[in-house]
């Protein structure tokens, strides 16, 4: 079973410009494995955030976006404006 993961936005107050097909999204699992994320949700309440969730990790333990060289991201705000490249290591 897949565990959902909500990160908190800044600057996003009418959401983002997609919810699937998301390329540069990633979660890693305590075996050290990125995977790509392909679902994410924009949730406002109560402040804005995305849930993303990866079938394919079922601890996740990390995640990033726009990480590494030459890596494509394609999310942005509903203005226009892209979400800047992170890496966040969860807590427990």
């Amino acid at each position: 079973m897949s565990l959902y993961v909500c990160i908190r936005l800044s600057n996003c107050e009418n959401g983002l410009n997609r919810w699937m097909e998301i390329e540069g999204l990633e979660v890693c699992g305590s075996n050290g494995i990125w995977k790509p994320v392909k679902y994410a949700k924009y949730e406002q309440y109560p402040q804005p955030y995305l849930r993303i969730r990866c079938d394919e990790v079922n601890n996740p333990c990390e995640v990033r976006y726009g990480w590494g060289d030459f890596v494509p991201g394609n999310l942005s705000s509903s203005e226009g404006l892209p979400l800047t490249p992170f890496w966040l290591q969860l807590g427990k």
